[in-house]
Protein backbone atom coordinates (compact mmCIF):
# COMPACT_ATOMS: atom_id res chain seq x y z
CA UNK A 1 0.00 0.00 0.00
CA UNK A 2 0.73 3.64 -0.80
CA UNK A 3 2.17 5.52 2.37
CA UNK A 4 -0.77 7.96 2.51
CA UNK A 5 -2.84 4.95 3.56
CA UNK A 6 -1.21 3.85 6.03
CA UNK A 7 -0.84 7.47 7.28
CA UNK A 8 -4.59 7.92 7.52
CA UNK A 9 -4.98 4.54 8.74
CA UNK A 10 -2.78 4.66 11.57
CA UNK A 11 -4.74 8.30 12.37
CA UNK A 12 -7.80 6.52 12.47
CA UNK A 13 -6.48 3.56 15.04
CA UNK A 14 -4.52 6.22 17.20
CA UNK A 15 -7.71 8.47 17.59
CA UNK A 16 -9.66 5.09 18.27
CA UNK A 17 -7.43 4.55 20.91
CA UNK A 18 -8.11 8.05 22.44
CA UNK A 19 -4.93 8.55 24.56
CA UNK A 20 -3.04 5.11 24.88
CA UNK A 21 -0.17 5.69 23.28
CA UNK A 22 1.39 2.52 23.10
CA UNK A 23 -1.57 0.55 22.03
CA UNK A 24 -2.16 2.71 19.09
CA UNK A 25 1.15 2.47 18.09
CA UNK A 26 0.85 -1.24 17.50
CA UNK A 27 -2.86 -0.80 16.53
CA UNK A 28 -0.96 1.04 13.83
CA UNK A 29 2.08 -1.36 13.31
CA UNK A 30 -0.23 -4.39 12.95
CA UNK A 31 -2.73 -2.27 10.64
CA UNK A 32 -0.03 -2.18 7.96
CA UNK A 33 0.77 -5.68 8.24
CA UNK A 34 -2.58 -6.34 7.54
CA UNK A 35 -3.68 -3.64 4.83
CA UNK A 36 0.00 -5.33 3.01
CA UNK A 37 -1.74 -8.29 2.96
CA UNK A 38 -4.67 -6.99 1.10
CA UNK A 39 -4.39 -6.83 -3.00
CA UNK A 40 -2.70 -3.84 -3.99
CA UNK A 41 -0.26 -2.06 -6.51
CA UNK A 42 3.26 -3.38 -6.72
CA UNK A 43 5.62 -4.94 -8.94
CA UNK A 44 8.98 -6.36 -7.12
CA UNK A 45 10.89 -6.55 -10.03
CA UNK A 46 11.20 -2.81 -10.13
CA UNK A 47 12.79 -0.72 -7.56
CA UNK A 48 13.18 3.17 -6.50
CA UNK A 49 16.23 3.30 -9.23
CA UNK A 50 13.12 2.82 -11.82
CA UNK A 51 12.37 6.46 -12.76
CA UNK A 52 8.44 5.57 -12.78
CA UNK A 53 8.31 4.17 -9.40
CA UNK A 54 10.67 6.82 -8.35
CA UNK A 55 7.97 9.20 -9.15
CA UNK A 56 4.91 7.30 -7.83
CA UNK A 57 7.06 7.54 -4.25
CA UNK A 58 8.29 11.09 -4.23
CA UNK A 59 4.72 12.11 -5.27
CA UNK A 60 2.83 9.58 -2.20
CA UNK A 61 5.99 10.17 0.35
CA UNK A 62 4.84 14.10 0.23
CA UNK A 63 1.28 13.60 0.01
CA UNK A 64 1.92 11.00 3.09
CA UNK A 65 4.13 13.58 5.08
CA UNK A 66 1.59 16.52 4.11
CA UNK A 67 -1.23 14.07 5.68
CA UNK A 68 0.52 13.25 8.49
CA UNK A 69 1.72 16.79 9.19
CA UNK A 70 -2.06 17.79 8.80
CA UNK A 71 -3.75 15.33 10.67
CA UNK A 72 -1.47 16.16 13.78
CA UNK A 73 -2.20 19.63 13.38
CA UNK A 74 -5.80 18.61 13.28
CA UNK A 75 -6.42 16.20 15.55
CA UNK A 76 -7.94 16.80 19.14
CA UNK A 77 -6.08 16.36 22.23
CA UNK A 78 -4.53 14.79 23.26
CA UNK A 79 -2.65 13.67 20.37
CA UNK A 80 0.00 11.49 21.22
CA UNK A 81 -2.00 8.30 20.49
CA UNK A 82 -3.12 9.64 17.31
CA UNK A 83 0.32 10.26 16.42
CA UNK A 84 1.29 7.20 17.70
CA UNK A 85 -1.23 4.99 15.28
CA UNK A 86 0.26 7.09 12.32
CA UNK A 87 3.94 6.16 13.47
CA UNK A 88 3.37 2.56 13.61
CA UNK A 89 1.83 2.39 10.52
CA UNK A 90 4.69 3.62 9.00
CA UNK A 91 7.74 2.63 10.48
CA UNK A 92 7.68 -0.14 7.95
CA UNK A 93 8.36 1.65 5.70
CA UNK A 94 10.48 3.60 6.55
CA UNK A 95 13.81 1.63 4.67
CA UNK A 96 12.69 3.32 1.28
CA UNK A 97 13.30 6.55 2.40
CA UNK A 98 16.36 5.51 4.35
CA UNK A 99 17.84 3.57 1.38
CA UNK A 100 17.12 6.12 -0.98
CA UNK A 101 18.62 9.00 0.94
CA UNK A 102 21.03 7.49 3.04
CA UNK A 103 21.96 4.33 1.62
CA UNK A 104 21.24 2.12 4.52
CA UNK A 105 18.05 0.08 5.89
CA UNK A 106 17.49 0.60 9.25
CA UNK A 107 15.04 -2.18 9.92
CA UNK A 108 16.50 -5.62 11.39
CA UNK A 109 17.07 -7.93 8.11
CA UNK A 110 14.05 -10.29 9.51
CA UNK A 111 11.64 -7.71 9.90
CA UNK A 112 12.44 -6.29 6.55
CA UNK A 113 12.44 -9.82 4.86
CA UNK A 114 9.46 -10.80 6.12
CA UNK A 115 7.51 -7.75 5.19
CA UNK A 116 8.50 -8.15 1.83
CA UNK A 117 7.16 -11.52 1.79
CA UNK A 118 3.73 -10.81 3.00
CA UNK A 119 3.39 -8.07 0.42
CA UNK A 120 0.26 -9.05 -2.20
CA UNK A 121 1.27 -6.74 -5.00
CA UNK A 122 0.54 -6.48 -8.75
CA UNK A 123 1.22 -3.87 -11.17
CA UNK A 124 -2.26 -3.74 -12.36
CA UNK A 125 -4.01 -2.86 -8.87
CA UNK A 126 -3.45 0.73 -8.83
CA UNK A 127 -7.39 1.42 -8.44
CA UNK A 128 -7.61 -0.83 -5.39
CA UNK A 129 -4.55 1.77 -3.82
CA UNK A 130 -6.78 4.88 -5.31
CA UNK A 131 -9.95 3.57 -3.49
CA UNK A 132 -8.16 1.71 -0.05
CA UNK A 133 -6.44 6.12 -0.26
CA UNK A 134 -9.94 7.57 -0.42
CA UNK A 135 -11.75 5.42 2.07
CA UNK A 136 -9.34 5.70 4.63
CA UNK A 137 -8.81 9.74 3.80
CA UNK A 138 -12.53 9.72 4.48
CA UNK A 139 -12.52 7.40 7.72
CA UNK A 140 -9.83 9.43 8.96
CA UNK A 141 -11.89 12.71 8.70
CA UNK A 142 -15.09 11.34 10.20
CA UNK A 143 -12.96 9.44 12.46
CA UNK A 144 -11.32 12.63 13.99
CA UNK A 145 -14.20 14.85 13.35
CA UNK A 146 -16.38 12.38 15.95
CA UNK A 147 -13.41 12.69 18.73
CA UNK A 148 -13.07 16.33 18.50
Amino acid sequence: MFITSHVYAGAVVGALAEDRVLPAFWAGFFSHLAMDGLPHYGDARLTLADPEILRMARIDGTLGLASLLALAATAPPPRGAVLAGMAGACVLDVDKPAQHFLGVNPLPRWLDRFHKWMQNEAPDRMSNELVAGAALAAAAWLVLRRTR
